[in-house]
């Protein structure tokens, strides 16, 4: 019979009697050189070397040369994603160079991608970055990067301290992607209540567009306050990013989490600073971080939730007027109700690539969040509403480093909630054959539209429409 030793961290290792374990750091050096495309990376392990190193699935390619450091009969192998160390001793490094080749031409599409913008370069983490497979709960990263004279750097890490160059990279997995920048730019830091957002304005803006850039992110960022008080997560990278794609002010946006919460917009800047104070995307994209992480195939949840505030987030922000905010709603219902109606939003979400049931998702998940939003404010007289269990989720759910199931958020927000009607209006809208109801719910508000414009009556729960959109 064989007896394994086990340690533990922190209370449960006292209790038990077995040894804790040791937090083990990691230390990376990144050197950048003054193309911003050559790395040469310096990775030493804290005691025992992993077993393999991961990084994106396209790395390899990336590689020039790695090689072990003092390593004495060590060995490495690189197939695909994976680097296989063996028989390295406590303490070992790994050294390696890469020649980035970023995208050059073309808008940007999809999510991070190393991309050359001007003279700035945003890198996808999982091209360069090798980390070990898992770790420990009580071990870490420090990335330390060395830069030419001019360039800084912006990463979705916990910065160390007040040092603009040296981060801790936490355990969110591999596959979750996020991107570093390096360039020109200096990074600005906004404080809004509950967080503080470091943006980065890539590509080196005019000063004017800098300070409308600034204002219009931070008074997007106070907006989505307006939900239950304070920002949904603690900090935030943001950046801005020119595009020649589309002619909206911002064609192209999403959100990352590897590493941590970030928002990459890609941007117009002929517009002028009322266009960008009325457009969408970037109360959208914040409005993601309501909610953690959410599998693939749940979208009615993880877009419908942004897309119904990112009209409720406007209106309480003094974005735009809540005329306006009940407008959109409708007429995005309105777009949305015969796209794809062969499916239920349930089965939509699931075929979500499919062309044009995105709208069928996104709208019809919105429709879900104005009905819950709705019933949890009748049932409770008004004392309570959709924000109210959100904020139980802030305080549990946002940060852990796994993928949420919508099953498994709605049962929390009934939970929450103290009700069902999270799981209740799964069954009723999102399960049955027709759109989701928006007309009653419009009627029961007491908001009509007429030619194209909401006139505001009477209605059996029209006290609530005030207390859904009005500014806060």
């Amino acid at each position: 019979m064989k007896f394994w030793l086990v340690c533990l961290s922190g209370v449960v290792a006292l209790a038990s009697g077995l040894p804790a374990c040791a937090a083990a750091l990691h230390k990376y050096v990144v050197r950048v050189d003054s193309t911003l495309e050559y790395l040469s990376v310096s990775a030493c392990f804290d005691g025992r070397a992993p077993q393999k190193l991961v990084a994106e699935d396209t790395a390899s390619l990336y590689i020039d040369e790695i090689r072990l450091r003092d390593a004495g009969q060590g060995s490495l192998e690189i197939s695909g994603w994976e680097a296989t160390l063996s028989d390295l001793p406590d303490n070992a490094c790994v050294d390696y160079d890469v020649k980035l080749r970023p995208v050059t031409t073309g808008a940007q599409q999809g999510g991070p991608q190393t991309r050359r913008i001007g003279r700035d370069l945003l890198t996808a983490i999982g091209d360069w970055f090798w980390r070990p497979v898992a770790m420990p709960a009580e071990t870490d990263i420090e990335v330390r990067f060395e830069l030419p004279d001019g360039v800084s750097v912006s990463a979705p890490w916990t910065a160390v301290g007040n040092s603009a160059r040296v981060f801790r990279v936490g355990s969110t997995p591999r596959k979750w992607q996020g991107v570093v920048a390096f360039g020109g730019f200096s990074p600005v830091e906004i404080t809004v209540p509950g967080a503080r957002l470091q943006l980065v304005m890539i590509d080196s803006p005019r000063p004017a567009l800098r300070d409308m850039f600034l204002r219009w992110i931070e008074r997007a960022a106070l907006a989505v306050t307006t939900i239950y008080g304070v920002f949904p997560v603690p900090e935030l990278q943001v950046i801005v990013a020119p595009t020649s794609r589309g002619s909206k002010p911002v064609p192209w946006a999403y959100v990352s989490r590897g590493g941590g919460s970030a928002v990459h917009l890609f941007v117009r800047p002929h517009h002028n600073e009322s266009e960008f104070m009325r457009d969408w995307s970037v109360v959208h994209e914040m409005s993601h971080l309501f909610l953690p992480y959410l599998q693939w195939g749940d979208a009615w949840l993880a877009e419908g939730l942004p897309t119904y505030f990112q009209n409720v987030v406007m209106a309480r922000g003094g974005l735009i007027g809540p005329e306006e905010a009940w407008r959109r709603m409708y007429a995005g219902f309105e777009s949305a109700k015969n796209v794809g109606s062969k499916y239920t939003v349930f089965e939509a979400a699931s075929r979500i690539g499919k062309r044009g049931l995105y709208r069928r998702v996104y709208w019809g998940g919105a429709a879900y969040m104005l009905a819950a939003d709705l019933r949890l404010r009748e049932l409770s007289n008004g004392a309570a509403e959709f924000a109210t269990a959100l904020l139980e989720i802030r305080q549990c759910c946002l940060n852990g480093n796994y993928r949420w199931s919508a099953v498994d958020l709605v049962a929390r927000l009934d939970a929450s909630s103290g009700t069902s009607v999270f799981s209740d209006l799964v069954e009723e809208q999102l399960k049955a054959r027709p759109f989701p109801d928006y007309e009653t719910m419009y009627e029961r508000l007491g908001v009509r539209i007429l030619g194209g414009h909401p006139i505001f009556v009477d209605g059996p729960a029209a006290r609530y429409r005030n207390a859904i959109m009005v500014p806060r």
